[in-house]
């Protein structure tokens, strides 16, 4: 299997606390990973690290991709994320979080405006296009991070406690989604949870993140 994801004796502290200790992990090419443990574990920051919005204090994450390794942060949309808090953005309607994220594409006005619809009517947000984030329920938020995570069609999306606010049939269709996407694009996944049997339709392997020693 050829290995999309790289995480090589990782030491992550903050002040004098540290909350991983000489990690390791590798994740294939379209596998899915949920990452196990209870709050403050260093899943999310794991996350963070792959993302490039964190640096290591010792250690590496490489990402490989067409051939080539690189060190995130990757700069091309290679890699989505659903933040545990949503991080939308509050001056920012529905539509308008999908268009941000595609300018730079190289796509039209026409384009973009297209792919934001297509990304709406998948998460069910088609009517609340023109919406504040909130005007929206928790569910509807989470919805549309989702969307905002895929508007770049990334070949790597990480996932925190992703399905916390969806009940059990929007949850079901947004993991049927993922499943498809992992098969057709080849879609690496990684996802955070304290929770396993919430994405046990999806992952392909669990890893339990433990304290340091």
């Amino acid at each position: 299997m050829t290995h999309r994801i790289e995480i090589r004796a990782v030491s992550k502290s903050y002040g004098p606390r540290p909350i991983l200790t000489k990690y390791s992990l590798e994740v294939g090419e379209g596998e899915c990973v949920t990452l196990c443990g209870p709050s403050g574990i260093g899943k999310t920051t794991l996350l963070r690290l792959i993302a490039g919005l964190e640096l290591p204090d010792a250690g590496e994450v490489r990402i490989h991709l067409d051939g080539l390794e690189h060190t995130p942060p990757l700069l091309d949309g290679a890699v989505g994320m659903v933040f545990q808090d949503l991080a939308l953005w509050p001056h920012m309607r529905a539509a308008r979080h999908l268009d941000f994220v595609l300018r730079g594409r190289g796509l039209s006005r026409a384009q973009r405006r297209q792919r934001a619809a297509s990304l709406l009517s998948t998460v069910d947000l088609s009517a609340l296009a023109r919406s504040f984030p909130h005007q929206m329920s928790g569910g509807e938020q989470q919805r549309l991070a989702f969307a905002r995570a895929m508007a770049t069609a990334p070949r790597i999306l990480l996932l925190d406690e992703p399905f916390s606010n969806l009940d059990v049939t929007l949850r079901g269709r947004l993991v049927e989604g993922l499943r498809r996407l992992q098969r057709e694009q080849s879609l690496t996944i990684v996802i955070a949870t304290h929770d396993p049997e919430e994405v046990s339709a999806l992952t392909g392997r669990i890893e339990y993140v433990a304290n340091p020693s």
